[in-house]
């Protein structure tokens, strides 16, 4: 079991930031994962879709907003 975890955003003092994880198997994960700055726009949301129907897949995602 891995878990792999990212980030994206412009940081609590500029704008909202978005962290995802996600647990699983690597041996079970879709073809075509990659580092999502390489992949289509399209592609992207189909292997989206695809890892959060599975159930041997786990995925979080959390936003975070600036207090303002």
């Amino acid at each position: 079991m891995h878990i792999g975890v990212d980030e994206a955003g412009k940081g609590p003092v500029l704008g909202p930031m978005v962290a995802a994880a996600v647990r699983g198997d690597p041996d079970a994960l879709p073809d075509g994962i990659a580092d999502s700055k390489r992949l289509a726009p399209e592609r992207r949301e189909e292997l989206a879709a695809e890892l959060r129907e599975r159930d041997d897949i786990s995925v979080g995602v959390a936003f975070v907003e600036p207090e303002t």
